[in-house]
């Protein structure tokens, strides 16, 4: 049947790219020829102002300019995010350097810095305006699951390398901040659909306005679907499609100059099909999810250098996964309903307090208390409770023009007793107020999670049938495995240790932005094994080495004209083969902005990444737009072509569409 879609599809498709290239060749000229007619004489003399140095927040929990910060960073803005026309969010992660990006099916992704083991997505603290989406239940980031539009992110920064200094266990091997649009900065209304091959369709709609002594707001909805891979090696159709709704809010409320609220709230459901393999599934395990969360957070200022902040976050998420399933007992099928359903929720509380001191130094420190509740017959036989508490700070001290240190910790408190400190120094070197050398020591530590450390995995199959084979193997309940599966319950924390040597410039006016960045990470008592009911015995058994080198540059050669280029190279040894199937010894990624007159725009970005897992990555994603006035608002019309070079396939050999090609065209009104 593969073949069939393929047969029909190639023949389209293979068009539709023949003439993606010839769009493309006539882009390259028309943008060298248009050149000296687009460019005014200051963009080439150098005579126009110095725009502002970048400035992030996520890696000390601290806004300043990214020529102070004690790390490697990667900024994805607003143009970024719209120019590349990527539709799910995890992909976005492909523009940063040493960034694995993967799809083991349709919806369920996994991310990880440096890449390390496919299987396991835990070693990355993925955070929403500060509120973590990590479940520790599941122990994953569940990227389908985040109710979030991509049309409500401002930016997202990510820090390349370890942060348990400042965010505590889970950020492992680096943080991922998605910051959202502030409502004042989001249009009044906005629609926007989406229609592709491999049924995709996606919907989102979102209102803002201001109350005035009442503060503002944003309110948005989307609805996405799509029928994810085509066909595996077998040529056998895949089962891996998702249908999502969700809609979240956001309101800012000032009552004073210098005290704010933020509340959020959000709410998710739908399915997610997955692939199942007769006899034993004698029906599909289907996902459905319904997950809501509320965030509120607050910042006063005691003092225009004296600030203290604080949040408040719940989230909950709840998958129901329920199929029949069926085993031979004297040659006959005995069947009956088993389900893996779940229920995940966590409180964080969060405090930090910011001092500035002059011009000399600077402190964050603060307090974390995170209280995890899972409730799941099949993976702990009922409920289980975590709570863990951590102290942070972080202190930079400037004792010349052109030195400056940081040195920052975070002390972990676990309910069993255990303590962990993680430590990080930083020395920073600036030669003016565009360049800095940094030198960077961390150590960061991973807790085993909740699966790792509890489980207890046994299926309750309930309405066995057939009542004739029930009757004579005189059974009243039946589980699998007869003796639960259960975790060891004695596994250390994970560790690293990493080192890197690095340099951030801003050149030509602060339009050429340039990030180097050499490293040498150790990671030890890894926790490598595959969850398997069959052989689930993990241990901390595992170490890698990795070193390497990457680069980002951002060049603004004029207004109209953005070339962004990333490169990454990873030498990795492990005595552990899982502990590399995802780190890919190459990869990077090269786009080019550019502004046509008359409000067109053409991107295109080239992504990379080999070998990762069982495949090597290559796909090229070109983008076309154009704005036009419509009822007193804007509307774009945009058409993008992802083009798959290697066999069609991403992460594992399974994961196959029928032709290389993906195609979307949307239509976004805003007002």
């Amino acid at each position: 049947m593969g073949k069939n879609k393929s047969d029909a599809s190639n023949s389209n498709e293979s068009q539709l790219m023949s003439t993606s290239h010839r769009s493309f060749a006539l882009f390259c000229i028309a943008l060298f020829a248009n050149y000296s007619e687009t460019t005014r004489a200051d963009d080439l003399d150098g005579t126009t102002l110095d725009a502002p140095i970048p400035e992030v927040l996520t890696p000390v929990r601290l806004k300043q300019p990214r020529t102070e910060v004690p790390a490697s960073v990667t900024v994805i803005d607003r143009e970024l995010i719209a120019s590349s026309g990527i539709r799910e969010l995890p992909e976005l992660l492909r523009l940063v350097p040493g960034m694995a990006v993967g799809a083991r099916s349709g919806w369920d992704y996994v991310v990880s810095y440096h890449g390390t083991n496919r299987r396991n997505s835990r070693r990355m603290q993925v955070l929403i305006d500060g509120r973590s989406v990590y479940q520790a239940g599941l122990a994953t980031i569940e990227w389908s699951d985040i109710p979030l539009a991509m049309e409500d992110i401002e930016r997202i920064e990510i820090t390349r390398g370890p942060d348990t200094a400042a965010y505590g266990a889970n950020a492992f091997l680096g943080i991922i901040n998605i910051i959202t649009r502030h409502p004042d900065d989001s249009p009044t209304l906005r629609l926007k659909a989406t229609e592709g091959n491999k049924s995709t369709e996606d919907f989102y709609a979102s209102t803002s306005g201001n109350l005035g002594s009442a503060g503002s707001y944003r309110i948005s909805g989307v609805a996405r679907r799509d029928s994810g891979f085509d066909h595996n090696l077998d040529d056998q159709d895949r089962r891996d499609s998702k249908n999502l709704h969700f809609i979240n809010g956001r309101w800012l409320f000032n009552p004073t100059s210098n005290w704010n609220l933020d509340f959020q709230a959000g709410y998710k459901t739908g399915v997610k099909t997955e692939d199942y393999f007769p006899p034993e599934d004698m029906t599909p395990k289907d996902h459905w999810v319904k997950d809501y969360f509320f965030s509120l957070n607050s910042q006063h200022f005691i003092a225009p250098d004296n600030s203290l902040k604080w949040q408040l976050d719940y989230s909950q998420t709840n998958s129901y996964t329920d199929w029949t399933a069926c085993q031979e007992q004297y040659g006959l099928f005995l069947c009956g309903d088993v389900n893996e359903d779940t229920k995940n929720n966590h409180v964080d509380f969060d405090l930090q307090h910011t001092l500035l001191g002059a011009e000399h130094w600077k402190l964050v420190s603060g307090a974390h208390v995170q209280h995890q509740h899972v409730v799941s017959e099949t993976y702990y036989g009922g409920a289980l409770n975590r709570t863990t508490y951590q102290l942070f700070g972080n202190f930079e001290y400037r004792f010349s023009q052109h030195w400056s240190t940081t040195l920052a910790g975070s002390q972990e408190y676990l309910e069993n007793g255990n303590q962990h400190f993680s430590p990080r120094a930083a020395l920073l070197f600036s030669p003016d107020e565009n360049q800095t050398f940094r030198a960077v020591y961390s150590e960061a530590i991973r807790t085993p999670d909740l699966f790792e450390s509890q489980l207890s995995w046994q299926y309750n199959v309930r309405n066995l049938r057939p009542a004739a084979l029930v009757e004579m193997l005189g059974l009243s309940n039946y589980k699998y495995p007869e003796t639960p599966l259960r975790a060891p319950g004695h596994l250390d924390e994970e560790h690293i240790r990493s080192r890197e040597i690095g340099y951030y410039g801003l050149w030509l006016n602060r339009r050429l932005a340039i990030d180097i960045k050499g490293f040498r990470d150790d990671l030890d008592h890894l926790i490598s094994q595959s969850f398997n009911i069959d052989s689930f015995m993990p241990n901390n058994n595992a170490h890698v080495d990795q070193e390497g080198f990457e680069t980002e540059i951002d060049y603004q050669a004029i207004n109209q004209l953005r070339v962004r280029l990333t490169y990454a190279l990873i030498k990795s040894a492990t005595n552990e083969s899982n502990e590399e199937d995802l780190t890919p010894h190459k990869s990077g990624s090269a786009g080019l902005i550019y502004s046509l007159p008359r409000d067109w725009q053409v991107s295109t970005f080239y992504y990379y990444a080999y070998p990762i897992s069982e495949t090597k990555f290559t796909r090229w994603d070109t983008r076309v737009a154009k704005r036009l006035p419509m009822f007193g608002g804007t509307l774009t019309l945009a058409g993008v072509v992802q083009h798959y070079f290697y066999q069609y396939a991403d992460l594992v050999r399974n994961n196959l569409y029928d032709g290389p090609n993906r195609i979307y065209l949307s239509a976004d009104l805003s007002f």
